[in-house]
C-alpha cells in the first residue's frame, strides 16, 4: 500500500510445524476472526500440528497487530509477573506510565487499508506457502472465514488504484483474471460459512 510507511507495509504469520523440521506437503494458512491474531488459534494449531504429519499451521497476523504495545505483555511473560501487565494496560491506562493508544492522527495511511489490501497481504502468505507445499488450504474462523471465502473470489490481475479519499479509490480491472481459487486446494471454515459469519 504506497502510502503507508515500511515497517507496518508487510504481510505476516506464525509457523507451526513439526520439531524436527521435515518437509511438508499441506500447508493450511488460516485466518483468525475478528480483533484476533495468530494467538488466537495457537491452541488448534498446535494440535492440528501434533496429530497431522506432514503438516503446516500458518496462522495470519494482520498488519494492524504492528502497531500494538506488547512491551509489558513481554515483560510479564519473560519474568512471571502478571501485576507488570495489569499495572501498565489497566490500572495506569491513559496515563503518562501506562498504556496509551495510538493517536489517530499519526497513522493516517490506516484509512487506505482496505479489504483489497488485506487480501493482497493474505496472497502472500498463500503464494508463500505455494512455495513451501503441494497442497494449500486456506482457513479462518468467523471473520476469518469471511475473508476466506473472499480470498477464492478475489481477482488479483485488477489495478487498485489508492487516492487520498477511500471513497474515491477504485479496482480498474485487466482482461485477465487471477483468481485468489487458483492458488489453494480447499477451504477450511471455523464458525462461518461464504457470505455469513458467528454461529447463525
Amino acid at each position: 500500500e504506497p502510502t503507508t510507511p515500511e515497517q507496518y507495509n508487510r504481510a505476516m504469520y506464525v509457523r507451526y510445524h513439526a520439531s524436527d523440521d521435515t518437509a511438508a506437503h499441506t500447508v493450511l494458512v488460516i485466518v483468525p476472526g475478528i480483533f484476533g491474531g495468530a494467538s488466537s488459534v495457537d491452541t488448534v494449531a498446535r494440535q492440528l500440528v501434533a496429530a497431522t504429519p506432514g503438516l503446516e499451521v500458518w496462522a495470519v497476523e494482520r498488519r494492524a497487530n504492528l502497531l500494538e504495545d506488547r512491551s509489558r505483555f513481554l515483560e510479564s511473560l519473560a519474568t512471571g509477573d502478571g501485576q507488570i501487565a495489569q499495572t501498565y494496560y489497566v490500572d495506569n491506562y491513559g496515563q503518562p506510565d501506562g498504556f496509551n493508544p495510538v493517536p489517530p492522527d499519526t497513522v493516517p495511511f490506516l484509512r487506505n487499508w482496505s479489504l483489497a489490501v488485506h487480501l493482497r497481504d493474505l496472497h502472500e502468505v498463500v503464494k508463500a506457502a505455494r512455495q513451501q507445499a503441494d497442497t494449500v488450504i486456506l482457513g479462518g474462523h468467523s471473520l476469518g472465514a469471511s475473508i476466506a471465502g473472499y480470498y477464492a473470489a478475489y481477482n488479483f490481475a485488477a489495478d487498485i488504484s489508492v487516492t487520498d479519499s477511500p471513497e474515491d479509490a477504485v479496482a480498474v480491472n485487466t482482461s485477465d483474471i487471477d483468481a485468489g481459487h487458483t492458488y489453494i486446494d480447499g477451504l477450511f471454515l471455523i464458525d462461518g460459512v461464504l457470505g455469513r459469519t458467528g454461529g447463525f
